[in-house]
């Protein structure tokens, strides 16, 4: 859990969704305008990649903290049209949604529902998140932590799928976090799914350089 003397809170700009999902109303948060130079992408069942600059790791991470609250709630990232130009051959631009395994969502379910989440109202949310540690930055970017979180990984119709619980999502914002304006490319580091030997998830900086201009999808 957060250490709770040292968060703050965040004015958050969303599109706020209701969907229907398993005979439940479930609320449905994007971001109102893409992340730019973010890359979100699936080689193969289980194997899942998350590519940004150091702006696109520091939107990412309050994502990850509103995830790790909104235990009834989805949080649906849409790709953009950037490119990470040396990794055009990693597999095609995906979707990323983040859920409470309490959601239950399947990930077959999620094109009907999207036709829903497509629609929305603009709102702003007050979500309290971690602050960052500054001298972890200074120190060299990502750090190995030693707890495992229990994410479940899923690719399916150009969408990445990552269930998990609060302690997930504090994780990878932990992890989003990590990174600093001085990073390189190919720092990263990985969260590994319950099946560590099949599900992995891995989060690797990429310099502003190293994008291609971006695409309309």
């Amino acid at each position: 859990m957060y250490d709770l003397k040292r968060m703050k809170y965040a004015d958050l700009k969303v599109m706020e969704s209701v969907v229907p999902l398993n005979g439940n109303r479930i609320t449905v948060y994007r971001p109102t305008a893409p992340i730019s130079r973010t890359f979100f992408s699936a080689r193969s069942e289980g194997e899942c990649y998350i590519f940004a600059d150091f702006t696109g790791m520091c939107e990412l991470a309050t994502w990850a903290a509103l995830a790790a609250i909104s235990i009834d709630s989805i949080v649906w990232i849409p790709k953009t049209g950037d490119q990470v130009g040396w990794a055009e051959d990693v597999a095609p631009p995906c979707d990323l949604i983040l859920s409470h395994h309490s959601c239950q969502l399947r990930a077959s379910e999620w094109k009907d529902a999207r036709q829903y989440a497509d629609k929305g109202r603009g709102r702003t949310l007050s979500i309290s998140i971690p602050e960052v540690d500054q001298e972890q930055r200074s120190n060299g970017g990502p750090r190995r932590y030693e707890e495992r979180p229990l994410v479940h990984l899923h690719s399916h119709a150009n969408t990445v799928f990552v269930s998990g619980d609060r302690k997930s999502f504090e994780l990878m914002h932990r992890h989003f976090s990590s990174f600093w304006e001085q990073s390189v490319t190919n720092d990263h580091c990985h969260i590994s799914g319950k099946d560590h030997e099949t599900e992995d998830l891995m989060i690797m900086f990429v310099v502003p350089e190293d994008w291609k201009p971006e695409k309309n999808l």
